[in-house]
C-alpha cells in the first residue's frame, strides 16, 4: 500500500469517528428544553409586571402629588488653617521698594515667526546665539502666548551666553512684566539671574544688581504662584550662589535687610496673607550672607509678631528671649483663628531664628532655656482641628529647643 492510500483510509476513518459524535445524543433534562423555557418566560410575573406604575400626565398644578424641594442648611465658611497658604501676595511691591522708575513701555522686540518659535521649542541645541536680542524676543514671545511650554529652551539657550551678554535692564524689565502679567514665567527669569551673565549700561547698575537680585528673590519666595512652581528651585541655585559669592559694606548690607523686611513685614500685617512667610522660612538659603539675612528678618518678624510696639536700634536673642512669654497670651487671650495663625507663624520665626543664630553663633544656652521654659503651656480654643495642629506644632517647637540645648550645651 502506498502513501496515498494509507493517508485516504486515515481520513475515511476520522471521518467516521466525526459521524459518531455528531450521532451521539444527549439527554437533555425536560425543562431546559426551548419549549419549557419559552413557557416559563411566558408565565413569570415579574418578566411581564412593570416594577412600578409610570403615569404620564401634563397637568404639572396638582397639588396634592407636589413635594417641595428640601431645603439644605448652608454650610459654614471655614476659617482657614495656620498652615493654609495664601492664594494673594503683594510682592509686586518691590519694584517701589527697589526704586525703580516705571516706564512708559516695556521694550519690544522682533516677534518670533512660527518656524523660529519652533526651532526654538525642538532644535534649541543647534542655535548659536549671536546676541541677546533673540533671547528677549522668545521671552516677549512666552509672555504673548502665556505659555511657558519653550521655558526649558529658554533656560538651555541662556546657558549659552557668554559672560557679560545679555542686558541687564532689559532683563529687569521683562522680569517686571512677568511678574504683573504672568507670573508663571518668573522662575525661568530668575533662573538665569546671574550678575556675572549681564551686561551693564554703568558701573553703578553692575554694582546694584546683587542687591536687586536678591530683593527680587525674596518677593518671588512670598509669592505663593512663584515659589510653589516646580523650577523655582532651579532659581535658588541661582540665589545660593550670589549669597555665597557677594558681600555688601555694612551700610548696604542694612539696606538690603530693610527692603527684604519691608516685603515680608507687609505679608505678616495682613492676615490673610501670613501664611506666605512660611516659603520664606522654609526656601530662603542659609549660606553666606543668606544667613544674616534670615537671622535678621526673622527676629524682627517674631518680634513684631510677639506684640512689639516698636523696634530697637540693636536686636538680639535675648530681646526676643524676654519676648517668648507674650507666646501664651496670643494663644490664650484669643479664641479667633487669626490669633492663633499669628501665634503658629511666631513659633516658626523663632525657631528660624534659632537656627540662623546657631550658624551665626549669636545664641546663648540661657537664651535656648528660656525659650524652651516658654513654650510650656495649654490652650484653649473652641476649634478642634486647629487646638490639635498649634498644641502639635508646640510640641515639636519646645523639643527642638531642647534637642538643641543637648546638642550644644550639655
Amino acid at each position: 500500500m502506498n502513501i496515498i492510500d494509507d493517508f485516504s483510509d486515515s481520513t475515511d476513518s476520522e471521518d467516521d469517528e466525526i459521524r459518531k459524535i455528531i450521532k451521539c445524543d444527549k439527554d437533555v433534562p425536560v425543562e431546559f428544553s426551548i419549549n419549557s423555557l419559552l413557557q416559563t418566560r411566558k408565565t413569570d410575573s415579574t418578566m411581564n409586571t412593570p416594577i412600578r406604575k409610570i403615569e404620564l400626565s401634563d397637568d404639572s398644578s396638582n397639588d396634592d402629588e407636589f413635594k417641595a424641594p428640601m431645603k439644605l442648611p448652608a454650610l459654614p465658611e471655614r476659617e482657614p488653617s495656620i498652615f493654609d497658604f495664601s492664594q494673594g501676595s503683594k510682592t509686586t511691591r518691590v519694584f517701589e521698594i527697589l526704586d525703580a522708575q516705571p516706564i512708559s513701555d516695556t521694550p519690544t522686540f522682533p516677534k518670533l515667526s512660527e518656524w523660529q518659535y519652533q526651532t526654538f521649542l525642538y532644535l534649541v541645541d543647534k542655535i548659536i546665539p549671536s546676541n541677546d536680542i533673540i533671547f528677549f524676543s522668545l521671552v516677549q514671545e512666552i509672555i504673548a502666548r502665556k505659555s511657558c511650554i519653550s521655558g526649558d529652551s529658554l533656560l538651555k539657550f541662556a546657558n549659552k551666553f557668554p559672560p557679560h551678554s545679555i542686558d541687564y535692564f532689559h532683563w529687569f524689565e521683562m522680569l517686571r512684566e512677568t511678574m504683573f502679567s504672568y507670573k508663571d514665567a518668573v522662575p525661568y527669569l530668575l533662573a538665569i539671574a546671574d550678575p556675572e551673565i549681564f551686561k551693564y549700561e554703568s558701573e553703578e547698575e553692575a554694582e546694584k544688581a546683587p542687591f536687586d537680585i536678591i530683593v527680587l528673590h525674596v518677593a518671588a519666595i512670598l509669592d505663593p504662584i512663584i515659589s510653589d512652581n516646580c523650577k523655582y528651585g532651579i532659581a535658588l541655585k541661582k540665589l545660593k550662589h550670589i549669597l555665597k559669592s557677594y558681600t555688601f559694606p555694612p551700610d548696604k548690607m542694612n539696606n538690603l535687610i530693610d527692603s527684604c523686611f519691608d516685603l515680608a513685614e507687609e505679608e505678616v500685617s495682613d492676615i490673610t496673607e501670613i501664611s506666605n512667610i512660611f516659603s520664606f522660612i522654609s526656601l530662603f538659603p542659609l549660606d553666606g550672607i543668606g544667613c544674616e539675612i534670615v537671622y535678621q528678618i526673622c527676629l524682627r518678624l517674631s518680634l513684631h509678631l510677639l506684640g512689639a510696639e516698636y523696634l530697637p536700634d540693636s536686636l538680639n536673642m535675648d530681646l526676643l528671649a524676654n519676648s517668648m512669654s507674650q507666646l501664651k497670651s496670643l494663644c490664650n487671650d484669643s479664641l479667633k483663628n487669626n490669633e492663633l495663625r499669628r501665634a503658629s507663624a511666631a513659633m516658626a520665626l523663632t525657631e528660624k531664628t534659632l537656627v540662623a543664630a546657631m550658624k551665626l553663633k549669636k545664641v546663648s544656652k540661657n537664651n535656648l532655656m528660656t525659650f524652651a521654659k516658654c513654650m510650656k503651656f495649654s490652650i484653649n480654643s473652641s476649634d478642634p482641628g486647629v487646638l490639635t495642629t498649634l498644641k502639635e506644632q508646640i510640641h515639636v517647637t519646645r523639643t527642638q529647643y531642647e534637642s538643641f540645648i543637648q546638642a550644644n550645651f550639655l
